[in-house]
């Protein structure tokens, strides 16, 4: 009886990794939103013999991208294992990731690879009135470099430094005028960077003659700290809108 639990357990364990692969197993690609001026890491991951599978370079055949690995092999001790790749940057299309050890489909996903978010494009426009814009940097003292606006809905928006899929800023606008007679100006930040904000008002000039005249303010977030701005006299609405 102890001999046929034992083999049955060893059955079990030698079969693991060819039931796991019923399943197709996931494939991860960052950036999730890649763009055609961006590198692709692709990390492909299982269980299996101890070091994994041996896996040839990418090889890329039209909009496939394959990874050929070698076959699984039965064995007892059985370990996690993680394989990531670099391939890129890529034309813009939509792309078959194919995982294959020996002749075995593995995992298998698609991904987009779009066109850069324009670089002259860096306003968030917050309504037909108000926009934002947002620049960053490593320190207060390092070279500041732009962030680029998502949109979210017509008076709000976030802004990503290294990923699209990665809001840093979150900004939004709020008409408070029936209130206390002011435009207001919520910021939540995602990151310990280094921020400057500036908001604009394209109509705050528009009537001169009535003081006063804010044509934007900007914000400041240190590095290190995360708290957001939540300013309620943001923009004073005492002269006619436009």
């Amino acid at each position: 009886m102890k001999a046929t639990s034992s083999v049955l357990v060893l059955l079990m364990m030698l079969s693991f990794g060819s039931s796991a692969r019923g399943q197709l197993a996931p494939v991860r690609v960052l950036p999730a939103f890649p763009s055609t001026s961006d590198s692709l890491e692709i990390t492909v991951h299982g269980d299996g013999c101890p070091g994994g599978p041996t896996f040839a370079p990418p090889s890329i055949e039209g909009v496939t991208i394959k990874l050929l690995g070698t076959p699984d092999s039965p064995c007892i001790n059985r370990h996690a294992w993680v394989q990531k790749f670099q391939v890129g940057p890529l034309p813009q299309a939509t792309y078959d990731i194919v995982v294959y050890l020996g002749t075995d489909l593995y995992a298998h996903r698609t991904v987009d690879v779009v066109a850069p978010n324009p670089t002259t494009n860096l306003l968030l426009e917050l309504s037909p009135r108000f926009f934002a814009s947002v620049n960053w940097s490593l320190s207060e003292t390092a070279a500041q470099q732009p962030a680029f606006p998502i949109p979210l809905a017509q008076t709000s928006g976030y802004f990503w430094f290294f990923n699209s899929s990665n809001p840093e800023v979150v900004i939004k606008l709020l008409d408070g005028r029936a209130l206390n007679n002011h435009f207001w100006v919520f910021i939540t930040f995602e990151t310990s960077l280094d921020v400057t904000i500036f908001v604009g008002d394209t109509g705050a000039c528009i009537n001169q003659a009535v003081p006063p005249c804010v044509p934007g303010k900007t914000y400041h977030k240190p590095p290190g700290s995360g708290a957001g701005i939540f300013d309620t006299e943001a923009f004073p609405a005492n002269y006619p809108p436009p």
